[in-house]
């Protein structure tokens, strides 16, 4: 039986840009078994964790004036509870709870929403460590458990069933996968068939194959396989997502994908403010070459720390190369003499081409080409950029425009 699912209309500023949300909720969309997909919650998951961006940070300094806040009251939900301006190991969440009824059972409903990366984080995501578990995400995850610990533990002890819906995109979504597998794997707080996820853009974080293990498959990653973050750390390397990964549709992966294109950019531009989606001209064969030249170079885990290549008229891994420039530009504040050092290497490593090794240069093409590194080349290389690809806006655009059967399970 379809669920009937109630209209909320909330508009916000998002990305310093005004927006506007149509939302559709229910208590009920609860009522099964999270192993069961339910497109109607992974739509409504994209939509809050793309608002959940709009957290108080220093030019909003009451809570009540972000958009994550707006949201969630207007759904019903309260104990709203936000942290921003986290550190380096750290990420930016948020809670909030409801109180409801579902299938007739008193039920109290949390919801965690975790978001992408700021400046220095940059730096934990491609420090993964050689252990099983993604170091950087691991901090975070227990960063966030404790917090959504103590969070329910805050809240009024009345005996109530729980459930608990965990989204996030990115670094968010990296540690929801990893949130989720704890929660599911101790049940502290709610039974595995209460745990809800659905996470966008998620890094995979674990080596080994105890995410394949079945009571994970109530885990749902959506990706985009055009999107550079999914890839890392590759699966070339052993690095697997807890659950089930669906991708969104692509040139690659569907033949309606012109048409579903067009939907998409109806609601891409009332989420950016009239821009456009701009998949690769060649779809995932971009973004599958590059990491291709990379594992060659570099096979696994140890090589990436350890192997050093030509740089510059230096040596450095790629881990070190990462550090000094995509890291420095994406991490470090804009104009900074630390973002424009990075910025130069970067540009340096394209222009004096036989003073890097080929692994370097094939990272830096991938930078300078699709994404101009940070605008310095102002668009004249290239208008299509790796970041369309990971936008929380795009994964927002595609989970509205489209069905659960254009999804493509992996």
């Amino acid at each position: 039986m379809k669920t009937e699912l109630k209209l909320f209309s909330v508009d916000y500023v998002n990305f310093k840009r005004n927006a506007h949300a149509d939302i559709y909720f229910s208590p009920e969309l609860f009522s099964a078994d999270s192993i069961e997909y339910n497109h109607d919650l992974a739509r409504l998951c994209s939509q809050l964790t793309m608002i959940g961006y709009d957290l108080p940070w220093s030019e909003k300094p009451e809570p009540e004036d972000s958009g994550i806040h707006k949201v969630f009251s207007a759904l019903g939900f309260k104990n709203i509870e936000t942290h921003s301006e986290t550190d380096r190991n750290e990420i930016d969440c948020s809670f909030s709870s409801m109180d409801t009824i579902i299938g007739g059972e008193e039920t109290r409903l949390v919801f965690a929403c975790l978001v992408g990366s700021r400046r220095g984080q940059w730096y934990e995501n491609f420090d993964s460590g050689k252990g099983k578990v993604h170091k950087g995400f691991a901090e975070c995850e227990k960063y966030v458990y404790n917090l959504l610990s103590n969070y329910i533990d805050g809240l009024k002890k009345d005996g109530k069933k729980m459930k608990i819906l965990i989204s996030g995109h990115s670094r968010g979504g990296a540690t929801s996968d990893l949130l989720a597998a704890h929660l599911i794997k101790d049940e502290n707080f709610a039974e595995a068939k209460d745990i809800f996820t659905y996470t966008f853009a998620a890094p995979a974080a674990y080596k080994g194959d105890e995410p394949k293990e079945k009571r994970f498959s109530r885990i749902f990653n959506i990706v985009n396989d055009e999107d550079f973050v999914t890839r890392c750390m590759p699966a070339e390397w052993g690095y697997e997502r807890y659950g089930i990964t669906l991708s969104l549709p692509n040139k690659s992966n569907s033949s309606d994908f012109g048409d579903i294109l067009g939907k998409v950019n109806k609601f891409y531009a009332e989420y950016t403010e009239g821009k456009e989606y701009h998949p690769f001209k060649k779809g995932p064969k971009t973004v599958n070459k590059l990491f291709k030249k990379l594992c060659a170079a570099v096979p696994d885990i140890d090589s990436y720390y350890d192997k050093k290549f030509n740089f510059l008229g230096s040596e450095c891994s790629v881990k070190e190369y990462f550090f000094k420039t995509l890291c420095t530009i994406t991490g470090e504040i804009p104009g900074s003499q630390e973002n424009q050092n990075g910025t130069k290497l970067m540009t340096d490593t394209f222009l004096k081409r036989y003073s890097c090794a080929g692994v370097f240069k094939t990272i830096a093409d991938f930078f300078v080409i699709y994404e101009g590194i940070s605008g310095a080349t102002n668009g004249k290389i290239s208008d299509i950029y790796f970041s369309y690809g990971h936008d929380v806006c795009t994964y927002c655009a595609f989970m509205t425009a489209i069905s659960e059967k254009e999804l493509i399970r992996k």
